[in-house]
């Protein structure tokens, strides 16, 4: 069953559960990738604030599961980064605030949690239902781990 998204400049078409059984069907680890960023990312996502939790758990996303992370200068203290998301649905309105802007307006979520959304589907993975979108977003993790963030700005 879909269900209807309307916020900061999108209207969203959203298959919750179907997004969700492919999440929770996840056997691999989400991040597999072992530099110190993405290991820190492991720890630091069970730290979620529960208003980012929430709005993961609207489109039935799993945030323990992204389809790539990426870093940026960052401090001792904590890791600024961005990840991708896929959802089960479609985009059927967005704003974009510049014509050859990938993505709609970024919504800001919360505290250090921005998100935006688009067509593009990136390291979508063969069994991935379709149709599907991509959301990006933009975060700031506390830094958890006993060595010395790389990323320092």
């Amino acid at each position: 069953m879909k269900r209807e998204f309307t916020f900061d400049g999108y209207r969203l078409s959203v298959d919750v559960e179907r997004t969700r059984a492919w999440y929770a069907a996840q056997t691999m680890p989400g991040v597999t990738c072992t530099c110190a960023g993405c290991r820190n990312f492991v720890q630091a996502v069970k730290l979620l604030p529960e208003e980012v939790n929430v709005f993961f758990a609207r489109f039935g996303i799993d945030p323990a599961h992204p389809a790539e992370t990426s870093w940026f200068p960052s401090t001792r203290e904590e890791a600024s980064g961005d990840a991708w998301y896929h959802i089960c649905g479609e985009i059927l309105e967005m704003v974009k605030a510049e014509p050859e802007q990938r993505c709609g307006d970024i919504i800001h979520a919360a505290e250090k949690f921005d998100a935006c959304f688009h067509t593009e589907c990136y390291l979508l993975p063969e069994d991935f239902p379709q149709p599907c979108f991509q959301m990006d977003v933009i975060f700031g993790l506390p830094w958890v781990l006993d060595e010395e963030n790389p990323d320092l700005l």
